[in-house]
């Protein structure tokens, strides 16, 4: 058992090493907005041992714009307006999806 054990953290730390750990950041660039019209929005992805290796895509209204891994954030400043804000759970299919409306007001922050 703890010959098993050293070989999955050998393969673990190899993995990240060689960089297929999973990506997390921005997909795409978000168009820049005045001060005066734009709304924050903060993202949490809680820490869990269920699906750690796989990112969880946030897609704003239907495009995909960050890739988020187990435990991590995005902040990102958008136009105040009404949003379709959507988590999009891969693992070679869609595996699960969660979507939600927002209508952010400029200069509030949003969670």
């Amino acid at each position: 058992m703890r010959k098993l054990m050293m070989v999955l953290v050998a393969v673990a730390v190899c993995a990240v090493v060689s960089g297929c750990a999973p990506y997390s950041g921005a997909l795409v660039s978000l168009p820049k907005v005045q001060d005066a019209e734009s709304s924050e929005l903060i993202i949490i992805r809680e820490s869990t041992s269920f699906q750690c290796f796989v990112p969880i895509i946030i897609q704003l209204d239907g495009i995909n714009v960050f890739s988020i891994t187990n435990g991590a954030y995005v902040i990102f400043k958008i136009k105040a307006e009404e949003h379709v804000v959507s988590a999009l759970l891969y693992g070679g299919e869609i595996r699960g999806e969660s979507s939600i409306r927002v209508s952010l007001k400029p200069g509030h922050l949003n969670q």
